[in-house]
C-alpha cells in the first residue's frame, strides 16, 4: 500500500522542515486530521492500496468524506475522546479510513497484529481499553465476547455473533454531517501499541503526536 500524506510540492530533505513538522504535531491546538488529510488538495491521491485483484486509488476529499462519516458512526457507538479504538484488519482502504476516523474523535489507534492469536489478542484489548473493535470477517473468530466493546465487521456478509454490525451498516445510518475538529496535539496520544512478548510479557507503547515528523516518511514509500 502507497500512502501519500504531503501536501503538494513538500519535501523531508533538510532539518529546518523537519523542526516545522515537530513544531507543527507539538503544538497543543494541533489538529490532526487537518495536519494529515483536510489540508492537502482534495483531488490529490490520498493513498493506492495494491493487490492481487488490482489497486484501488483514493483522493484525500474522498478520504475526509469517508473518514468524517465513519467518525460518526464510532461516535454513534460510543466512542469519545481518550477512548481506544483498535482495528483487526489487513491492509485496506477501510483501514485507513479507520484510523483517520479514530483521530477525528481524538481517540487513539490500537492495532493488533492479524497473525496473533485469541489469546494474544484479548490481552491486548483488555490491557488497552478498547471500546470498539473493527475486524475483517476472517479476524473475528478470535476476538471474545464481552458487554464492554462493540465491534464492527468490514465486508458485506451478514455477521453471525449476537451484537455485530457490519461497518458498512453502521457507517450508512450515520449522520451525515462532518464531525467537529479536535485538537489532540503536544502530549496527546496517537497509538496505543504492545510489545511482541516473545521474551517476556508484552509491554505498552503509547506514542504521542510529536513523534510523527520522525516516522511521517514511511508513509510515503510502499509497505507490504
Amino acid at each position: 500500500m502507497y500512502v501519500n500524506m504531503y501536501p503538494l510540492g513538500e519535501r523531508m530533505n533538510s532539518r529546518q522542515r523537519v523542526d516545522e513538522l515537530r513544531e507543527q504535531f507539538s503544538d497543543a491546538h494541533a489538529d490532526v486530521a487537518w495536519l494529515l488529510c483536510d489540508r492537502h488538495p482534495a483531488q490529490r491521491i490520498a493513498f493506492t492500496v495494491v493487490g492481487d485483484g488490482g489497486s484501488v486509488s483514493m483522493t484525500f476529499g474522498e478520504l475526509a468524506t469517508a473518514s468524517h462519516r465513519s467518525a460518526q458512526a464510532f461516535r454513534a457507538a460510543g466512542v469519545r475522546r481518550g477512548d481506544r479504538v483498535a482495528t483487526l484488519m489487513g491492509k485496506s482502504v477501510d483501514l485507513v479510513v479507520t484510523i483517520l476516523a479514530t483521530w477525528r474523535l481524538g481517540a487513539v489507534y490500537v492495532p493488533l497484529f492479524t497473525a496473533f492469536g485469541a489469546d494474544a489478542i484479548a490481552e491486548r484489548l483488555e490491557r488497552s481499553g478498547a471500546v470498539l473493535v473493527v475486524a475483517d470477517p476472517d479476524q473475528r473468530h478470535k476476538l471474545a465476547p464481552s458487554a464492554h466493546r462493540t465491534v464492527l465487521v468490514t465486508g458485506a456478509a451478514p455477521v453471525t455473533p449476537d451484537g455485530d454490525r457490519l461497518l458498512a451498516d453502521a457507517v450508512a445510518a450515520a449522520a451525515p454531517e462532518p464531525v467537529d475538529r479536535v485538537a489532540v496535539g503536544g502530549d496527546g496520544a496517537l497509538v496505543h501499541m504492545f510489545t511482541s512478548g516473545t521474551t517476556g510479557n508484552p509491554r505498552v507503547s503509547c506514542t504521542p503526536w510529536p513523534i510523527w515528523p520522525v516516522f511521517r516518511p514511511t508513509w510515503n514509500t510502499a509497505w507490504a
